[in-house]
């Protein structure tokens, strides 16, 4: 068994540390995890606040693969906050390791981030879905060095709407056309069940 979406205390949105996280896994009997930390950029390009600091997360990364080696396979991945604006310096970023695997997650639309809730103001569902659709597209487009496109429902977490629910028949037209360029790339969607929870 494999868990390949996993945030340890270098991600803002979570506080466990990456040893607990393995011995976690361990005991479970996981055989492989992947560090899918975040990383994020702002409206700028630039570094959000918060962000990890990057060669001190590689040589820790380093220490535990090899501390737990032979009890868990430990792999180098990203979760990257993809926006048509960060394609140069999140290309800086790639190039400096070797990640085994790359979310791509569109949680920013128009350079506003979704959890915020400022997106949707002033629009209806489907405006303020349909952008979303389009920006997904488009970074699909972009960023070929994906591995995977990350909830694709994250959009709905954060609606402000009665109903935030992403409804097929809604928005056929553009959703298929993102599966026709996911498939046309040999990229794939994570399989990610947070939405049950929201």
């Amino acid at each position: 068994m494999v868990d390949y979406h996993i945030h340890s205390d270098y991600s803002t949105d979570s506080y466990e540390k990456l040893e607990n996280i393995l011995i976690s896994a361990i005991n479970k009997n996981l055989d492989e995890i992947m560090l899918t930390d975040h990383f994020e950029f702002d409206g700028k390009g630039g570094l959000i606040p918060g962000s990890y600091p990057f060669d001190e997360y590689i040589k820790i990364f380093d220490f535990y693969k090899e501390k737990y080696r032979g009890k868990i396979n430990l792999k180098l991945g990203i979760e990257l906050g993809v926006e048509p604006h960060v394609k140069l310096p999140a290309e800086k970023l790639l190039s400096r390791a070797n990640f085994e695997y790359i979310i791509g997650s569109s949680h920013n639309v128009d350079k506003k981030e979704l959890y915020y809730q400022d997106y949707f103001v002033g629009k209806d569902k489907y405006t303020a879905y349909l952008g979303y659709f389009k920006e997904v597209l488009e970074n699909i487009k972009l960023f070929d060095e994906i591995s995977v496109y990350g909830h694709f429902d994250y959009i709905a977490r954060y609606g402000i709407y009665e109903d935030n629910s992403v409804y097929y028949h809604e928005f056929k037209e553009i959703i298929d056309e993102i599966i026709l360029e996911i498939i046309s790339r040999g990229k794939g969607f994570e399989v990610n069940v947070s939405g049950y929870k929201y």
